[in-house]
């Protein structure tokens, strides 16, 4: 019997694909590889208008290790106030692939309605893109200024409707606004006194960013009647502040020699000749930079030399009245050591 044996050939490059794959080295995915940065092309510190948009629109590159600028990068915009509040700014667009330019920008970033610095932050965000951080954050500033001035207001009137002829009213509070409430500096107010023949210790104030804009001391006129006081600026309407002088007969008055008690700014105390008394203090706040008025009524009674008030809410103190000077111990607390505090008064006008 003719035996007939077939012999089958394996061309060679069946053979090859016959191997083991996990016996040859894998290569590493470019993407993998490569280390990209995110650089700046707009200006990272700005100012603008508060409510507005920045401009230019901040706007970053993405470059490889080659300098050469890549399309298809993945960037986010984050703001750093991370508040949805409606004073907060926003951008248009948060995720954003770099373009053929490799550019990516928000699209817009309008600045919140408070007067700020407000901040915004480009960051790579695919993690195939870098190996560290370095080179992956670039970080925006814009500080946001008021918008125009649309108001002038009255921060804090007097706090009474009424005082002594000739007397001291607590410092008129004004306060220049732009439409969002915020203080708008460089604008000039002026004062003037338009009834009762007093006067202020300022005509003009030019506003600042600290906020309030005041004319001082207001000394009433010397004669019971209505007494009024204007602030104006141009192109916003005026305000007016109007108190009424009592009439309580001639009216003398002391005065608290400045730091001589601490936090007190000014001091004043009158005694009318109808027997009523006004003590009237400005008090510095520590904590806040403001004047704080306090105003106290009463009788008083005066005996020799002996001096008693009677305040309205019924408590009594109890004094001297010497030549020209009123002296009391005040039984309010002193916040600076808990002890009661000696008040000496000297007749205005008298040295």
């Amino acid at each position: 019997m003719l035996a007939i044996v077939l012999v089958l050939a394996i061309p060679a490059c069946d053979r090859e694909l016959a191997t083991d794959p996990a016996t040859e080295p894998a290569a590493e995915p470019a993407a993998q590889t490569a280390v990209l940065r995110i650089e700046a092309v707009s200006p990272i510190e700005a100012a603008g208008t508060v409510g507005e948009k920045i401009k230019p629109v901040p706007t970053v590159v993405v470059r490889n290790e080659k300098g050469q600028v890549v399309s298809g990068a993945k960037v986010v915009f984050i703001r750093l106030s991370r508040s949805d509040a409606p004073d907060a700014d926003a951008v248009t667009n948060s995720n954003v692939i770099t373009d053929s330019r490799g550019f990516a920008t928000p699209g817009a970033w309008k600045l919140g309605t408070v007067t700020r610095v407000y901040a915004l932050e480009a960051r790579l965000v695919d993690p195939r893109y870098y190996r560290s951080d370095s080179g992956r954050v670039v970080t925006f500033k814009a500080e946001a200024k008021a918008a125009p001035a649309v108001a002038l207001s009255i921060g804090r009137s007097p706090l009474y409707t009424d005082g002594l002829p000739g007397g001291e009213m607590p410092t008129p509070i004004f306060q220049v606004h732009d439409r969002f409430g915020n203080v708008v500096s460089g604008v000039t107010v002026t004062f003037s006194v338009i009834a009762g023949g007093g006067s202020l210790e300022k005509s003009q104030v030019v506003s600042s960013r600290q906020g309030p804009v005041s004319p001082g001391v207001w000394t009433l006129g010397p004669t019971p009647g209505v007494n009024s006081m204007v602030a104006s600026a141009q192109g916003l309407e005026s305000r007016t502040i109007s108190v009424q002088a009592l009439d309580v007969g001639a009216v003398t008055w002391y005065d608290l020699p400045p730091q001589s008690v601490r936090y007190m700014e000014r001091g004043s105390i009158a005694l009318c000749e109808d027997g009523t008394f006004e003590v009237l203090t400005l008090e510095n706040g520590e904590a806040f930079p403001d004047l704080w008025p306090e105003r106290e009524l009463g009788k008083y009674k005066v005996t020799g030399t002996q001096i008693v008030l009677t305040f309205a809410n019924g408590t009594t103190e109890q004094g001297t009245l010497v030549g020209d000077e009123v002296s009391f111990v005040q039984q309010k607390l002193n916040r600076a050591n808990w002890q009661p505090e000696n008040w000496r008064f000297v007749k205005r006008g008298v040295n």
